[in-house]
This record gives structure tokens, C-alpha cells and sequence, in this order.
């Protein structure tokens, strides 16, 4: 328990790039959206954590053959001239704003 360790220097912990293993690589967005929400339901009973923050916040466009390029709450797609855009908001996305709204 890394916060409650934490906790004895009387210092504010953030989580950063947090996220699901393989994002949606293997197209399960609801494992993504439900690991999220999971997590950010337990952190938040913890006093000492006071940031949670995911990595990423969209695809990546120059790795979307890769597990990392698959890690953002938005997905984008990309056209035959290897420009990308952005396709659509990921269930994460939502489950990601609800878990963070005061």
C-alpha cells in the first residue's frame, strides 16, 4: 500500500499513467472502463491521494499497430494519407469523467 506508506512524510501522492494493461488493444473497452473505475473508486478512499491522472488521454496515432498506441480514452483513426483525427470518445472516457466529477 505505497499511499499509506507514503503517508508517514505528510505529502499529497498522485497516481500517474494509469490505465488498463493493454488499453483497448484487444477491442474491450469495457474492461478498460471498468478497470478505471475500479481503481479510482479505491484510491479515492485513500486521504493521501489527492491526483489521479491516465495515460493517455487519446490514442497514438504513429502506434496504433502496437498495445500502446490503443491506451486513450478517445480513439483515432487514421486515413490513407496517415493523417489522423479523432473517431470517438471511449466508455473509459466517461467512466473516467464520472470517477473524477466532485
Amino acid at each position: 500500500n505505497i499511499p499509506e506508506y507514503l503517508s508517514k512524510y505528510n505529502k499529497q501522492f498522485w497516481v500517474v499513467e494509469l490505465n488498463r494493461r493493454v488499453g483497448t488493444f484487444d477491442g474491450n473497452e469495457k474492461a478498460q472502463s471498468e478497470f478505471l473505475t475500479t481503481f479510482i473508486k479505491n484510491i479515492q478512499k485513500r486521504p493521501s491521494v489527492s491526483g489521479v491522472f491516465v495515460y493517455t488521454l487519446t490514442d497514438e496515432c504513429g502506434a496504433l499497430d502496437k498495445e500502446i498506441g490503443h491506451m486513450g480514452l478517445v480513439n483515432i483513426v487514421k486515413d490513407a494519407g496517415n493523417l489522423c483525427s479523432v473517431k470517438s470518445k471511449k466508455a473509459a472516457f466517461t467512466a473516467y469523467k464520472t470517477a473524477i466529477s466532485p
